[in-house]
């Protein structure tokens, strides 16, 4: 499947650490090389230090994009000018198939599903939400920027495991292609479905794009999710004690002064790997 769409930049780790991916999708009329600058930004800072995850760019089938008068250009789906109510099933089955091909490859490398990221810009962050409901390999989080799911959206996620992923919402309060209330729809609609850490962050006057905040936010999010040092396992996780657990969730940065049941502990530890 791959051999239809487009190159792929990888960028590799520049520091030690457990290996870790993170696997970004572009946006409509982009290339994997046009949003491979994300990557760069996300590691221009050292604090917090993200530099041993590896970072690929995929891009693309290149196809006739109707909203834009069948004109040809990298996209994962067809769009048409209602650009909330029509649906490509078939390009975006497609582009989840190869997704799934691209997750695989890093597990294949190595790189456990618990140390994968998924995540993408407008037409890649519809894809990157749209795998959690079909995959059978649950990454560690998605990051969806400036993106959405159409209302009438009705599948089921495709495993349990997929309903614990920590997702990042990032939207523009400008946005003029996809207003905010369409961001905050699609936060609600994922939580509806059952996905339990869903945060939504929104950028003020941001249009269609990203900002440094927002890139902040994300290398935060990313050094919480992908950490340097080894974490435990699940199975270690069931073992430890309350005080264990309570000090594992501290040093994720997670406030445990809610929690009152060790299951729930439980639960959130998991979430945090």
């Amino acid at each position: 499947m791959a051999s239809k769409f487009g190159q792929t930049v990888v960028q590799n780790p520049t520091g030690q650490g457990k290996p870790a991916t993170v696997i970004f999708l572009h946006g409509l009329g982009d290339s994997g090389q046009g949003i491979s600058a994300v990557g760069q930004a996300l590691r221009s800072s050292a604090v917090p230090n993200i530099s041993q995850v590896k970072f690929v760019f995929p891009t693309a089938e290149t196809r006739p994009v109707t909203m834009n008068g069948g004109m040809r250009m990298p996209a994962w789906f067809d769009l048409d000018p209602r650009i909330i109510g029509s649906v490509d099933n078939e390009g975006i089955n497609s582009s989840i198939s190869y997704l799934e091909e691209l997750v695989a490859e890093e597990v294949k490398a190595g790189v456990p599903p618990e140390r994968i990221v998924i995540g993408g810009f407008s037409q890649g962050g519809h894809i990157a939400l749209k795998y959690l409901f079909q995959a059978s390999v649950a990454p560690a989080a998605c990051i969806a920027l400036s993106t959405w799911l159409e209302p009438t959206f009705n599948k089921q996620f495709a495993t349990e495991s997929c309903k614990t992923v920590r997702t990042f919402l990032g939207h523009g309060t400008a946005d003029p292609l996809l207003p905010l209330p369409l961001a905050q729809s699609t936060a609600a609609l994922l939580r509806q479905k059952g996905l339990r850490h869903v945060e939504l962050k929104t950028y003020s006057g941001m249009q269609h794009s990203t900002c440094a905040e927002e890139l902040s936010d994300i290398r935060n999010f990313l050094s919480q999710i992908l950490p340097q040092a080894d974490l435990p396992t699940r199975d270690e996780i069931d073992r430890m004690s309350v005080k264990e657990l309570k000090n594992f969730l501290h040093s994720r940065s997670i406030d445990t002064r809610s929690i009152l049941e060790k299951s729930e502990l439980v639960e959130r530890a998991k979430a945090a790997l």
